[in-house]
């Protein structure tokens, strides 16, 4: 049995489906992300999340 490089590290690269739907749901689980962080007092992660929140904000306006 031999195998090459290629075909052992071989990776489809399928993207994912972006909807509206599926931001949604990336937000939520952001909000949740960011309320934990800030109850723990984790201010560096929480500035994190919402840079990151507001990207995915400024995505699904432009999806409309």
């Amino acid at each position: 049995m031999l195998f090459s490089y290629l075909d052992t590290n071989l990776k489809i690269n399928v993207m994912k489906k972006v909807d509206k739907s599926y931001l949604k749901k990336k937000i939520n689980k952001l909000n949740k992300k960011i309320h934990r962080s800030e109850d723990q007092n984790e201010e560096n992660k929480t500035w994190w999340r919402k840079l990151k929140l507001t990207k995915l904000k400024r995505k699904i306006t432009h999806l409309d």
